[in-house]
Parts: structure tokens; C-alpha cells; sequence
């Protein structure tokens, strides 16, 4: 794995040249991370061109918007792969992969891996104030503010 190279950090390292810091591997990692999951797949002998099928299959037939005709019975099936309650296992196995790629997947990669701590809403709609936890216990504060003409994100 290439070591990431932090450039702003050069004061740190007595100005001899860039900081090299070993880039963070988390666990599980995220099914959306292009560069994880092509490399997962190209390591275990599986064309990389996989992942498309992964993603495709996982946008189109896990998503609320996928069939709104199956109102609220989909939108169940789509936040229980979403929020885990559903195996992503059982979601992968109808793609036929091969050489048993859907249970590697399954070991080492989630559908998300963040989830909103808390949500708050003004009485009158404007603004929402959300707590997101990261993988790594970081949490990131943003607030969500509705203009008549536009809407703006504060991170």
C-alpha cells in the first residue's frame, strides 16, 4: 500500500522534505471506496470491472427510488441492507460473482459505515442541525439551512 504523503507537514519533520504517514486502513471498509474495493477485488484474482456490477446493483435494486411503485415494503428492504439489519451478503448473492466473492465482500466491506447521531429540526423547518459519527469515532457537526431560492450546508 503507498504511504500518504503529507506536504503541509514539512515543519514537522524539520523541514528536511514532505512527512511520509502510513495511510489508515479501516475495518470494515466502505463498499463505496472505489480504490478498496477494485483493489480487494484485483487481489483475490476478480477483475476489478466487478465493482460496477456491485455498485449498479446496490443502487439500483437496494434504493427507495429503485421501484416506487413498492411503496413503503421497499423502502423497508432498501434501510435493512442500508442499516445492516439485512445481510449484504444475501444482497450480493443474487449477482452470481464468482470464485465466492460476495462472502470476501461480505467479510470485509459494510454498506455504510458512518450514521447520524442526532437530528434536530427548527420548529418552523429552516434549519436541521445533524451529528454524523465516522468509522472512526470522529464526529462531524453540519447544519442544513433552507433559503427561499436555495439551500446551504454547513459543515
Amino acid at each position: 500500500m503507498p504511504a500518504h504523503v503529507d506536504t503541509a507537514a514539512t515543519a514537522a519533520a524539520g523541514g528536511g522534505g514532505p512527512l511520509r504517514r502510513r495511510r489508515r486502513i479501516l475495518s470494515p471498509m466502505s463498499l463505496w471506496d472505489d480504490e478498496s474495493l477494485t483493489a480487494f477485488l484485483s487481489d483475490g484474482g476478480i477483475k476489478g470491472s466487478h465493482a460496477m456490477r456491485v455498485w449498479q446493483h446496490l443502487l439500483v435494486t437496494e434504493s427507495p427510488n429503485a421501484n416506487p411503485a413498492a411503496g413503503a415494503a421497499h423502502l423497508r428492504r432498501a434501510a435493512a441492507v442500508a442499516g445492516g439489519t439485512k445481510s449484504l451478503l444475501a444482497s450480493l448473492r443474487t449477482l452470481e460473482l464468482p470464485g465466492g466473492v460476495a462472502e470476501r465482500i461480505d467479510g470485509a466491506f459494510a454498506a455504510l459505515t458512518s450514521r447520524v447521531v442526532s437530528c434536530h429540526t427548527s420548529e418552523d423547518g429552516s434549519t436541521t442541525k445533524l451529528v454524523v459519527r465516522l468509522q472512526d469515532g470522529h464526529d462531524v457537526e453540519s447544519v442544513i439551512m433552507r433559503h427561499a431560492k436555495r439551500t446551504t450546508l454547513c459543515v
